[in-house]
């Protein structure tokens, strides 16, 4: 049970990871904003 919800997990998130990399890519670049930010 706890093995097939880890790889539905796996599944989904790399679908969502092809269907948007330009929304990632700006999420990583916030994130970076945000972290310099914080220092």
């Amino acid at each position: 049970m706890n093995f097939s919800t880890t790889l539905l997990k796996i599944e989904i998130s790399h679908f969502l990871f092809r269907l948007v990399p330009k929304s990632q890519r700006i999420l990583r670049n916030h994130s970076l904003e945000i972290f310099n930010i914080m220092q």
